[in-house]
């Protein structure tokens, strides 16, 4: 459980388009390493003109051995004073590193919620516990009310439990109103990266053979304070089918269906529609 340069560069990238001014708090789902040498990640921050603290990266110069410097340090210095992580271990990290750890196994509930975040993060660590679900459940629950969650996890070649269907992020952002405000495949090959849509189409252009692994990125905002909710793959939130989805993501030219979302009136159980239909007429006649 590492950052790497290339999505060191993509969170950057939101960080030069000001989306981190509403963000004061983090926490890191897993106690995540910067898998960069200190001459690299040095380059790499004072670039976007962000000031580079010597004494809190010297750790980076053991790199790869460990101990590393922890991602709460990388939050730190891009202006995130709050910034935590939550995992089953605690590893060695630098006396200046002042950042809260919570020890906590993601198999299991994690129901001693004090606090939530602005900014939630799964960047290749919810594959690992095999209670995956339980992992995102607890991911939802710590992120605030308006507040988002960025998800980095393999699609091809990962090393966790679980490989992700690109329907997967989409489901469970459908069934619980979350925004996606970003998505992409990124597809690594050494120090180098290309985006492109969430679709699998796009990757029978690429001779998969000859890269390194090929990854998804989502920025989702949570939008209110319902209890996580399970989606059913082809009935949304529930079996049998009660209502139609539509999501707006930045490839309209992928369908709900595709995803295996209910899409379409056609879809839902008449009955249901019936009675949603009688509810409506009472309420218009009550007004």
């Amino acid at each position: 459980m590492a950052l790497g340069k290339n999505i060191i560069e993509i969170i950057l990238d939101l960080y030069k388009e000001n989306f981190f001014n509403k963000i004061n708090s983090v926490l890191d789902m897993g106690d995540q390493d910067v898998a960069l040498k200190y001459e690299e990640i040095k380059k790499i921050i004072e670039i976007q003109n962000i000031k580079f603290d010597e004494n809190l990266w010297r750790l980076s110069k053991n790199f790869p051995s460990r101990p590393r410097v922890s991602t709460s340090i990388f939050w730190n210095t891009i202006g995130i004073k709050e910034a935590e992580r939550m995992d089953i271990v605690k590893l060695k990290r630098d006396e200046n590193d002042k950042n809260n750890h919570i020890l906590h196994d993601l198999n299991f509930p994690y129901e001693n919620i004090k606090k939530q975040y602005d900014l939630v993060t799964d960047l290749g660590n919810n594959e690992h516990p095999f209670n995956i679900v339980e992992s995102y459940k607890t991911m939802h629950n710590l992120c605030k009310e308006s507040g988002y969650m960025l998800i980095y996890q393999a699609y091809i070649n990962g090393n966790g439990f679980y490989r992700f269907d690109d329907s997967t992020i989409d489901n469970i952002a459908a069934v619980n109103s979350y925004s996606i405000i970003r998505s992409s495949f990124i597809v690594n090959k050494k120090d180098d990266c290309i985006s492109m849509p969430v679709n699998r189409k796009y990757l029978k252009f690429l001779e998969l053979n000859n890269v390194d692994n090929v990854y998804f990125f989502y920025l989702l905002k949570k939008n209110n304070s319902d209890q996580f909710k399970f989606p059913y793959q082809g009935g949304g939130k529930s079996l049998p089918i009660k209502e139609f989805y539509t999501l707006k993501t930045n490839y309209p030219s992928r369908q709900p269906e595709q995803i295996y979302l209910p899409s379409k009136v056609d879809d839902v159980d008449i009955k249901i529609l019936i009675k949603a239909l009688i509810k409506k007429i009472k309420n218009k006649i009550k007004k």
